[in-house]
């Protein structure tokens, strides 16, 4: 027999994993009954059947609240720096963002105009999502221009960069922000979304995915400073007919 603890459990929505949370999945069987004559009782058989769920969550972004919304969102890349250019070899420069606001993003640098023919780094100095100060350095290698290479960290401002040694003649590098500054543009039908939640341990598991799931609610909880802000949301199943998977292994 293999027991399974919550520590064994997975919750994926649209392939992304769902991070410090929990969800519920449960499947309910409506009753089909007839009343009978000279019986005391009804004939009860199986009805239809319905898959309902919850997951909750840590606040941690809007992405699942948008889903309820039906919004728009715009990720489009927001320029902090509109082109910084290389220190000679053996040097570095440091550059000002004309714009810090980088809005908790990830950050994008692009070889602007021509192609970088040497390799160098590029540190990015500026604050995470809590205000703390942070940097990351990226690698600037050989490429033509157009190449993009992006920050692993998200930064919520970015104070300046530091360039050391990557040579590109009459050319610059530009920095954008490009996750973030999402607005909720519009309110329209509440969007589709694929959920696959499991329990693994070992080569024992037990999979469902769900197919064509939506939001039946969603919203912000406010309270105290001892209390974690959190989510919940409900949801529901389109067409329960329609892609459903339930696979186990178990012993």
């Amino acid at each position: 027999m293999t027991d399974f603890t919550g520590v064994h459990g997975i919750v994926t929505v649209d392939g992304g994993a769902i991070a410090i949370g929990e969800c519920d999945i449960k499947f309910s069987r409506d009753i089909s009954e007839y009343v009978r004559t000279g019986k005391y009782s009804k004939l009860k058989i199986p009805g239809g059947l319905d898959a309902t769920g919850t997951i909750r969550r840590i606040q941690i972004d809007g992405d699942l609240m948008e889903k309820v919304m039906g919004a728009a969102t715009t990720g489009t890349a927001v320029e902090l720096h509109a082109g910084v250019a290389p220190p000679t070899a053996g040097t570095n420069t440091i550059d000002d963002m004309t714009d810090p606001a980088a809005l908790s993003s990830i950050i994008q640098l692009e070889y602007l105009t021509q192609a970088v023919s040497a390799a160098g780094r590029l540190t990015l100095s500026g604050t995470d999502v809590n205000d703390a100060q942070q940097v990351e350095i990226l690698t600037i290698a050989e490429g033509a221009a157009g190449t993009t290479v992006d920050s692993t960290k998200v930064f919520k401002t970015v104070e300046f960069a530091t360039m050391v040694d990557y040579a590109q003649v009459d050319g610059t590098i530009g920095i954008d922000a490009i996750t973030s500054r999402q607005d909720i543009s519009a309110i329209g039908p509440g969007e589709y979304f694929d959920l696959v939640g499991y329990v693994e341990s070992g080569s024992y598991y037990i999979k469902i995915t769900l197919t064509n799931c939506w939001f039946t609610e969603g919203g912000i909880h406010f309270t105290d400073a001892d209390s974690i802000v959190e989510e919940s949301l409900p949801f529901v199943v389109k067409d329960l007919d329609v892609g459903t998977l339930i696979t186990h292994v178990t012993a």
